[in-house]
C-alpha cells in the first residue's frame, strides 16, 4: 500500500500484505480519519455508493456552536444512500432511505419547547475539487427534497424557525475537507454564517 537469503543470513523482514484499499485511496486508520479531514490533505478518495447515518451529522454543533445556546439536540436518526462522483469534480446525491429526524429542545425566558424535524426524499449538488483534499459546492438542487418541522411549547403548536435549520450538506460556496478510510469517508465542512460541521459516510 521476503527477501531471497544469501550465505550470510539477513534479519527476516515481515512481507507485505495485499491491499485492500481501492486504487488511489489512501491507507489512512479509521482512528485518525477525523483528524485528516482538514489537516492533512487527502487525495483520489473512491467514488461510488456510501451509507450515510444522520446521527453522524454534528447538528448540535451548528445550532448551538457555543453549547450555551437554547437548542439542545436530544436524537438523530435516519440514513440516507449516496452517490458520489470523482471527487475532483462531480455531483453528490443523497437518497433518504428511512425518513431522517432529530428531536430539539429549546429553552428560553423561563419556557421550554421541543420540536421534530423531518427530512425525506433527494437532495442533490455539483462542486469542484479547488485544493487537494478539499471541494466547493457549486450549486444545490433540493427540488425532491422535503423537510417539515413541529414544535410544541405548553402544549401548543407554534411554527418552528426553520431560518436556523442549516442545509444538511451546506449551500453555495460550502468548502468540504475530506479524508478517507478503506472503509468510510469523513467530510469536515466550513458552512457559510456557521461553525464547522462534520459527517462519516460508509462505503457500500
Amino acid at each position: 500500500m521476503g527477501l531471497v537469503g544469501c550465505e550470510k543470513e539477513e534479519p527476516k523482514r515481515q512481507e507485505a500484505q495485499p491491499s485492500t484499499l481501492p486504487s488511489g485511496a489512501p491507507a489512512t486508520p479509521p482512528t485518525q480519519a477525523k483528524e485528516a479531514a482538514g489537516t492533512t490533505p487527502v487525495v483520489d478518495c473512491p467514488a461510488g455508493n456510501y451509507l450515510f447515518d444522520y446521527a453522524s451529522y454534528n447538528l448540535g454543533a451548528l445550532l448551538n456552536p457555543t453549547g450555551q445556546g437554547p437548542m439542545k439536540v436530544l436524537k438523530q436518526t435516519g440514513t440516507a444512500n449516496c452517490t458520489i462522483s470523482s471527487l475532483s469534480v462531480g455531483q453528490w446525491i443523497c437518497s433518504v432511505n428511512e425518513p431522517m429526524g432529530a428531536e430539539i429542545s429549546m429553552a428560553q425566558a423561563g419556557l421550554s419547547a421541543t420540536a421534530k424535524i423531518e427530512m425525506t426524499g433527494t437532495a442533490a449538488l455539483t462542486f469542484v475539487g479547488d485544493a487537494p483534499g478539499s471541494l466547493q459546492v457549486k450549486s444545490t438542487d433540493l427540488s425532491a427534497y422535503k423537510m417539515k418541522a413541529s414544535m410544541n411549547l405548553g402544549g401548543k403548536e407554534i411554527p418552528f424557525p426553520m431560518d436556523q435549520m442549516p442545509q444538511l450538506f451546506g449551500n453555495e460556496g460550502t468548502r468540504w475537507h475530506y479524508a478517507c478510510t478503506a472503509e468510510s469517508l469523513h467530510l469536515k465542512g466550513d458552512v457559510p454564517g456557521n461553525v464547522s460541521v462534520e459527517l462519516t459516510m460508509k462505503r457500500l
